[in-house]
């Protein structure tokens, strides 16, 4: 595995124009991934469906790492955005139970990410911040347990009242943001370590679906070498060196 490259940094005071700016675009990707996962967490399992799906024209390519499936009637697209929900192809399939959500923002939204993985993980640190990723879009419900920055992968390790301990991953694709979540079904919780697992396979196959796109930005599977800062520790000597 390579080093984790080093990202940008802003002063505080530069933080709160790119992600502000964009910050209800990601609540809009974020809320709809959301609500389609509640809706199917019951019935997502056993899906025999595709291993890839080209959303918004083929803009991406969204691919379910192996064993997993996206399922008849789980892609929704808007004019600009896309949410697609990916599950086990078997119910009595190898691979955990999970509840893998990407959702796909608009085009040019991966400008957000120009701030750097400090930055973002500083701001996912504050109330509005926190209020974008929780379910009930009340920072108080969720939790930053850990932030990661891998390649061009920022991940996070949540903990939501409603949503339960999961991770999340975001990166910038052909201009878009991209973010991929793994939580549990309706029946089965889901381990943060195997949500991990599923997080990272997700990407991976996305790696290989759009080649051309991606070029090597994410890595083998992330816990050994990955830089980590749990929220409040100062960022000085956090991001690693390319």
């Amino acid at each position: 595995m390579g080093s984790v490259p080093a990202f940008p940094a802003l002063s505080a005071r530069m933080l709160p124009l790119p992600l502000s700016h964009r910050a209800i675009g990601f609540r809009v990707a974020l809320s709809a991934g959301l609500l389609l996962a509640v809706s199917a967490c019951a019935t997502l399992d056993g899906l025999m469906g595709a291993a890839r799906v080209p959303v918004l024209d083929g803009a991406v390519t969204v691919a379910a790492p192996s064993g997993y499936c996206v399922g008849p009637g789980t892609v929704e697209e808007s004019q600009d955005t896309a949410v697609v929900l990916i599950g086990r192809c078997l119910a009595t399939g190898l691979v955990a139970p999970a509840v893998i959500t990407v959702s796909v923002g608009a085009a040019g939204s991966s400008g957000v990410l120009v701030a750097g993985a400090e930055a973002l993980a500083d701001f996912f640190a504050t109330s509005e911040g926190r209020a974008l990723l929780a379910r009930s879009g009340r920072p108080q419900d969720v939790s930053v347990i850990e932030t990661r920055a891998q390649g061009d992968v920022f991940l996070m390790h949540l903990q939501d009242i409603e949503a339960g301990d999961y991770w999340r991953a975001i990166l910038g694709l052909n201009g878009r943001l991209i973010t991929v979540s793994a939580q549990g079904t309706g029946r089965v919780v889901l381990a943060s370590t195997a949500s991990l697992k599923a997080v990272t396979h997700t990407l991976q196959a996305m790696q290989a679906a759009n080649p051309a796109v991606v070029a090597a930005v994410v890595p083998p599977i992330l816990p050994e070498g990955a830089t980590q800062r749990p929220p409040g520790r100062p960022a000085a000597g956090w991001s690693g060196s390319r």
